[in-house]
C-alpha cells in the first residue's frame, strides 16, 4: 500500500527540524494517516492511478501542517515513479512559499543518503533523473515551462485572488496522476479563493456534491460552539498535546477573553472558524443570518423608502442604498457602481471580485476612467418612479452636482455629517436592529464584502464611526445603508413625511 510506503519513508528518511522533537524520526500521528495519507494514497482507480487529484486540508495553527506538506512534497518527488517529477511549493508571497520548502530542504540535508543523491540549492532541489522541487509565489510568478506533477499550496487563505491557483492547476493537465495538495488555516474573507474551496470541501464532505477526485479534510470547531471550551479546541487541533499544547491554547484563549480584539484571530487561527472582519464591529455571520433572496423579498412598489447615496470618489466605488420600514422590520437593499478604467488598474484581488460581480449583476460598471454619474442619476430617477422616496441622505462634505440635479428633479436630498456626532447614532442604531432581528438584507455579495471590511474608530467619549481610512477595503455600500437607516429612524421618530423643498442638512 502506498500509505505504508509513505509512513516508512517519513519514519526512516525524515526527521523533525524544529522544537523539542528536533532530530527525531518523523512518525506520523494516527489522524495524519487515517484522515489524510491513507485515503489520499490508497484510494486508486482501476488502472492503479490515484483517485484523489485534489486534497484540501483545513486545520488550526501549530498542528504540523507545513511538516506534513513537506513530507508529501518529498514523497511525490522521490517515491511516486513520476518521470521528470515537477513539485511546486506555492503561496502568496516568496517568504510563505519558502516555509514548506525550507522544512523539506533541511530534512534532506539532515539525511546522508538523500543529501548525497540530490542537488540542493537555496530554492531548488533536483534529482538525478530530472525531477525538481522548487517554490513559486504570486508576487514573482511565471507559468512558462511548468509541467507540474504535484503542487503544495500553503496557507491558501492569504491568497488575494485565484490567478496563481488557476495557473498552477491548469499546468498539471499533461500529467498522468497529478496531485494538488492544499493546506491552510481558515480566514475571514468570504469572497476569497480559500472560502470557495472551504465551502466546496464542506459540500463534498456532506455528500451534497459528488466529486470523486476531491478529498476534503476539515478540522474546525462548529460556529455555534463555545470557543472558550477546551473540549471545542480538540475539533480543530488533532495534534493537541503533541505539537500544540493545551497550555498554549489556554493562554491564547485567556488573552482573547481579556482583549476582545484577539477573539477573531484566536477563533480563526486556532479553531478554524470563518469569522469575518479584522475589525471589532459585528461578525458578518450576523448579516448573513438576516439575508433574504428574491423569492423572500416583499412587493414594495409604492411604499415609502429612505435612501442613502455615498458618492465617494468618481474613480472608485459609488453606492446607493434603500430602506423600507414594513411591519416593524427594516428592509435594506444596496446597488454599487465602478468605472471600467479603474477595474483594469486595481490590484488583482479586487479586479477578480469586481469582474465576478459584474457578471452576476451585483455590480454596475460604467465606461471610462470615472464613474458616469449620469447612469446613477438615471437609476435613481427610475427608482423614484416606482417608490415613494421620503429622503435621499448623502455625505454633506462630499456632495457633487449629482445631488443638485436630483434635487432639481424634485427629490428630497438630506446632507448627513460623517463625524462622530452623526455616525455614532447610526452605528448604534444599526447594531441594535441587527441584534434584535429587525433588519433584512437583499442578498448582495458587494454589501457583504464591504461590511466585512468595516473598521470602527472611536473618540475619547466612546463614540464610534466607520473609518474609510482604517478599513482594509471599500465600505461605501455600508455607509450608504447607514445614512438611509439613520434618516429613516429620524423621520419615523418624528413622524415626519420628509417633504423637503430644498437641500436639508442634519
Amino acid at each position: 500500500m502506498r500509505s505504508e510506503a509513505f509512513f516508512k519513508f517519513c519514519k526512516q528518511a525524515l526527521t523533525h527540524q524544529h522544537g523539542p522533537m528536533r532530530g527525531r524520526p518523523f512518525v506520523l500521528e494516527p489522524w495524519q494517516m487515517d484522515k489524510v495519507i491513507r485515503p489520499l494514497y490508497d484510494t486508486v482507480n482501476p488502472d492503479g492511478t490515484r483517485q484523489y487529484r485534489t486534497c484540501f486540508v483545513e486545520i488550526g495553527r501549530k498542528n504540523g501542517k507545513s511538516f506534513l506538506a513537506s513530507a508529501v512534497a518529498l514523497f511525490e518527488l522521490l517515491c511516486m515513479g513520476e518521470p521528470g517529477a515537477q513539485v511546486i511549493s506555492a503561496a502568496g508571497t516568496r517568504d510563505q512559499a519558502a516555509l514548506t520548502f525550507d522544512v523539506a530542504r533541511k530534512m534532506v540535508q539532515a539525511n546522508p543518503i538523500l543529501s548525497q543523491n540530490l542537488r540542493i540549492y537555496k530554492n531548488i532541489i533536483e534529482t538525478r533523473d530530472g525531477g525538481i522541487y522548487r517554490t513559486v509565489s504570486a508576487d514573482a510568478f511565471s507559468a512558462h515551462g511548468l509541467n507540474i506533477s504535484c503542487c503544495i499550496f500553503d496557507e491558501v487563505w492569504v491568497q488575494k485572488n485565484s490567478l496563481l491557483y488557476e495557473a498552477l492547476t491548469t499546468s498539471m493537465g499533461a500529467r498522468r496522476q497529478p496531485l494538488n495538495f492544499m493546506i491552510s488555516t481558515s480566514g475571514f474573507d468570504k469572497e476569497s479563493l480559500a472560502y470557495r474551496l472551504h465551502s466546496y470541501a464542506e459540500r463534498v464532505e456532506k455528500g451534497l456534491v459528488e466529486d470523486k477526485t476531491f478529498l476534503p479534510v476539515l478540522f474546525g470547531a462548529p460556529m455555534d460552539a463555545d470557543w472558550k471550551d477546551p473540549e471545542v479546541w480538540k475539533k480543530a487541533n488533532p495534534n493537541l498535546g503533541v505539537s500544540v499544547s493545551v497550555e498554549f491554547l489556554a493562554n491564547a484563549c485567556k488573552e482573547a477573553q481579556e482583549n476582545p480584539a484577539q477573539e477573531i484571530p484566536f477563533r480563526q487561527l486556532f479553531l478554524s472558524q470563518w469569522v469575518s472582519a479584522e475589525s471589532r464591529w459585528l461578525p458578518i455571520e450576523r448579516v448573513e443570518a438576516c439575508e433574504v433572496g428574491p423569492e423572500e423579498w416583499p412587493e414594495l412598489s409604492g411604499e415609502a423608502v429612505w435612501c442613502g447615496l455615498d458618492l465617494s470618489s468618481t474613480i472608485d466605488l459609488t453606492s446607493f442604498a434603500a430602506v423600507w420600514h414594513i411591519d416593524g422590520k427594516f428592509w435594506v437593499r444596496t446597488w454599487s457602481w465602478a468605472p471600467r478604467g479603474v477595474l483594469k488598474s486595481r490590484e488583482k484581488s479586487n479586479k477578480t471580485r469586481y469582474d465576478n460581480w459584474e457578471r452576476s449583476g451585483d455590480l454596475f460598471v460604467t465606461q471610462g476612467d470615472a464613474v458616469d454619474y449620469s447612469q446613477i442619476k438615471a437609476f435613481v430617477l427610475e427608482f423614484a418612479s416606482q417608490y415613494r422616496v421620503e429622503a435621499i441622505a448623502f455625505d454633506r462634505w462630499n456632495s457633487s452636482a449629482l445631488v443638485t440635479e436630483l434635487q432639481n428633479e424634485g427629490l428630497p436630498c438630506v446632507g448627513i455629517g460623517q463625524g462622530f456626532a452623526s455616525m455614532n447614532p447610526a452605528v448604534r442604531g444599526f447594531e441594535a436592529k441587527l441584534l434584535s432581528d429587525h433588519l433584512r438584507f437583499y442578498r448582495n455579495p458587494v454589501f457583504k464584502w464591504a461590511f466585512s471590511n468595516v473598521v470602527l474608530e472611536s473618540n475619547p467619549a466612546g463614540d464610534s464611526k466607520p473609518s474609510k481610512k482604517a478599513s482594509r477595503e471599500k465600505i461605501d455600500p455600508v455607509i450608504a445603508a447607514l445614512m438611509a437607516i439613520t434618516k429613516a429612524d429620524f423621520d419615523l421618530a418624528e413622524g415626519a413625511a420628509g417633504n423637503y423643498s430644498s437641500l436639508t442638512v442634519i
